[in-house]
């Protein structure tokens, strides 16, 4: 929250950081979302390993929690798995009208929606066949969970991109 009048600026303790790191100040959230978004696409190789790695670990998180409680490994499973669950395109509306995945960059047209929706299916069917296989032969929740992480990891990139799946 921002309150701003001629005198007095208040700013939460929670967004100061941010904004002396950013120099966020007084812009719109175009302004800023357009700044993030350019900045994300001039990091270095190394930031986008460093990104990796908490992908990584944020996979291996989810799994040490599975693991760790069979009652959360059954919400997650349950996360995972839910058809709705397949895509989550972030998308960039700073350049108005033309609109693209924020990850991938590329712009979203009928023929881009179409492929994230044929792939989003296609993924939420395997994952389905899996999750019924594997509970047929009765496979713990987590190691269920670590087999529908492993078939979203292998999903093709150009998905995973527009999809915002980070692992």
């Amino acid at each position: 929250m921002l309150i701003d009048t001629s005198t007095v600026t208040l700013t939460p303790a929670y967004q100061r950081p941010y904004q002396a790191a950013t120099g966020a100040g007084k812009k719109s959230f175009s302004e800023l979302f357009a700044s993030v978004t350019q900045a994300q696409a001039a990091r270095p190789a190394a930031a986008s390993q460093a990104s990796n790695a908490e992908s990584t670990n944020y996979r291996a998180q989810l799994l040490n929690a599975a693991k760790a409680d069979p009652v959360k490994a059954e919400k997650l499973l349950a996360f995972s798995t839910a058809p709705e669950s397949g895509a989550f395109p972030l998308i960039d509306i700073s350049q108005w009208p033309a609109v693209r995945y924020s990850v991938s960059g590329e712009l979203q047209t009928p023929q881009s929606q179409a492929y994230v929706s044929e792939t989003a299916a296609s993924a939420a069917k395997a994952r389905d066949a899996l999750l019924h296989a594997e509970r047929s032969k009765g496979t713990p929740a987590a190691a269920i969970l670590e087999k529908v992480l492993a078939l979203n990891s292998a999903l093709p990139l150009r998905y995973k991109a527009m999809a915002n799946i980070g692992y």
